[in-house]
């Protein structure tokens, strides 16, 4: 015999339903923000948001700023790579942003509640976009790296294997001295798996680039074949960051110059390179075994590296970001041990270098770890003397510089 639901499960059975339906609200407006595919310029000592670019109907996979923020280029996954430059905002436009901003917002605010929230994105959908768009080029595969000089007069893309040279082109006869052009310098080939990070270094006017291989690769601005070329790990390297070793109050003498990566297998490597043309054409890249570390106990992959603070930050596949102390060999009492029998023994010798450099990372400390987003960690950026990560879970993090006390203890994983 059936019997009829007490009143017990059918409340249940109600806020089930209720349940269910705000999820499904929630999955749609997700998606409906994703569908967008908008990059967002934010001002980066407030977090406020500038403005949006609506790029193409894809999905947006990198984007580069010169340093004055005049010039911005962006590549899709639809192949197309766009140039823009900073819209020029005059005082009338500025009244009539302003006066239609205080018109949506009081109108926000008498709706209230959630239609509040939707009104308050119809306002950032009217902001004017910061840039205009100036030149578009097609490309021949999707773009995943983006990096550029400071004034953005040559960039460089990856598709697949290859890095692609671009470099501003002269200005023809009518052309405005505010519009830019670009065409293409030169084609890198070397790697032997697509490449997933491409950095330059603009101390030393160097390319650098890791790919599936396992190799990190050294390349000059204006070349086609690499300068130098290193293996690290088994597996897939995703990550790529720039670190110069040297104090602030030491003489710049190009000795610390690093390069740090991690990858598939949750390693951290500092690298340390040069840019004599002895060490470029006879030197073979090693780093100090102690000089690589195993982060998130090797359970997690790193998707993500930069350097703030005078640490090493990097993010992984599961959302946590640990946090590293770099020790110069000069600051090693085990190193320094080794550099001065070595000193002894070439006393009278000319031409006799020292196996380590001084200025070179012999190790790096585990300081901390702290899971801060709920997803893989994407980006890792410093801007405005902050460090930024971002994840796969829609969030944006600004972090403080670390202030550890002299009596802390340092424990490694």
């Amino acid at each position: 015999m059936q019997t009829s639901p007490t009143r017990d499960v059918q409340d249940r059975r109600h806020r089930l339903n209720r349940h269910i339906g705000f999820l499904h609200s929630l999955q749609a407006r997700i998606k409906a923000q994703r569908d967008e595919y908008v990059k967002r310029i934010w001002k980066t000592k407030t977090m406020e948001e500038k403005g949006q670019l609506r790029c193409t109907k894809r999905q947006v996979t990198a984007a580069v700023v010169d340093r004055d923020g005049r010039l911005l280029v962006t590549s899709s996954s639809d192949r197309m790579l766009m140039i823009w430059k900073k819209r020029r905002v005059t005082r009338d436009m500025e009244e009539a942003l302003d006066a239609m901003k205080a018109k949506n917002e009081a109108a926000a605010r008498a709706k209230g509640g959630e239609e509040m929230k939707d009104a308050g994105a119809l306002v950032k959908a009217q902001l004017p976009t910061p840039f205009t768009h100036s030149q578009t080029f097609k490309l021949e595969q999707v773009s995943l790296c983006l990096c550029a000089t400071h004034d953005l007069k040559r960039f460089y893309t990856t598709g697949g294997e290859m890095i692609q040279g671009w470099v501003q082109a002269k200005r023809t006869a009518g052309q405005k001295k505010s519009d830019v052009s670009y065409r293409t310098e030169n084609l890198m080939y070397g790697h032997s798996s697509p490449i997933n990070a491409l950095i330059l270094v603009e101390k030393c006017q160097k390319l650098f680039s890791c790919s599936d291989d396992g190799t990190v690769k050294m390349w000059n601005l204006k070349g086609n074949s690499e300068c130098q070329s290193i293996s690290v790990g088994a597996g897939p390297l995703f990550a790529l960051c720039y670190y110069n070793a040297k104090l602030d109050s030491e003489n710049e003498d190009m000795k610390g110059l690093h390069v740090v990566t991690g990858g598939a297998e949750g390693s951290i490597a500092m690298l340390p390179f040069e840019t004599s043309s002895k060490w470029l054409n006879t030197a073979n890249w090693t780093y100090h075994p102690e000089a690589k570390k195993v982060a998130f106990e090797g359970s997690f992959g790193t998707t993500a590296i930069e350097t703030c603070h005078g640490k090493i930050y990097a993010g992984s596949s599961h959302g946590w970001i640990c946090v590293y102390t770099p020790v110069r060999g000069d600051q090693d009492e085990y190193t320094k041990k080794i550099l001065d029998q070595e000193r002894e023994d070439n006393k009278g010798k000319k031409n006799k270098e020292l196996s380590i450099n001084e200025k070179s990372i012999v190790r790096i400390v585990f300081e901390a770890r702290v899971q801060c987003h709920s997803d893989a960690v994407s980006c890792l950026l410093v801007a405005g003397g902050t460090l930024f990560s971002a994840g796969h879970d829609f969030a944006i993090v600004t972090w403080l510089a670390p202030e550890l006390e002299e009596h802390d203890e340092v424990n490694e994983l």
